[in-house]
């Protein structure tokens, strides 16, 4: 299963690489103003119950949109959403508020950090399996341009969500949890 979604994901990455240079030489010349990317890969979601027992992790589909202002060639703020979903394992998801940093003012790799409020929710199981807490996100890209101002960005984020309690069917259960969301994905980005 975990390979039937990696799989839109090394494709998209593979395509990416047969870029021609000249294309991916293209500076970023352009770094200002409006920003926004929108990104589709795999995630993986675990949690950590109050006690130390790991639930084990479970892969699906992920994706995020993010936009924003450009404040210098270096640095981006806005906002953005993470999203996680698996037919059979709930749905999962984060607001966030974004700094993008870049290393160099027409260097194309970014740092990405990001604060807001994490959610997930399951009816799977019977009743509703319920939990939400802030959060914070790490991530790291690259983008590839195909124009002064368009790229294809391969990306890594992972979101870290704080203890809080787990409810169930809207009632709280007296055990806490924390979650952790790893995405994996391909992003077109606009600037």
């Amino acid at each position: 299963m975990r390979r039937l979604l990696l799989t839109p994901v090394l494709i998209a990455f593979l395509a990416v690489s047969a870029t021609p240079l000249a294309a991916q030489d293209t500076p970023h010349s352009n770094r200002s103003g409006f920003w926004i990317d929108i990104g589709l890969g795999g995630g993986s979601l675990g949690f950590s119950v109050s006690d130390g027992v790991e639930i084990d992790s479970e892969t699906g589909f992920s994706g995020n949109l993010s936009l924003g202002g450009t404040l210098s060639p270096k640095v981006q703020l806005g906002g953005g959403t993470m999203g996680w979903t698996k037919s059979d394992a709930g749905t999962g998801g984060a607001l966030l508020a974004i700094v993008n940093w870049f290393p160099s003012a027409t260097g194309d790799v970014y740092l990405r950090g990001g604060l807001g409020f994490f959610t997930y929710s399951e009816t799977d199981l019977g009743f509703e399996f319920s939990v939400s807490s802030a959060a914070m996100m790490v991530g790291v890209g690259y983008d590839f341009m195909v124009s002064s101002n368009i790229g294809i960005t391969p990306y890594f984020n992972f979101l870290y969500a704080a203890k809080s309690e787990i409810k169930i069917d809207g009632t709280g259960s007296g055990i806490d949890a924390s979650s952790t969301l790893a995405q994996l994905g391909v992003a077109l980005s606009i600037n």
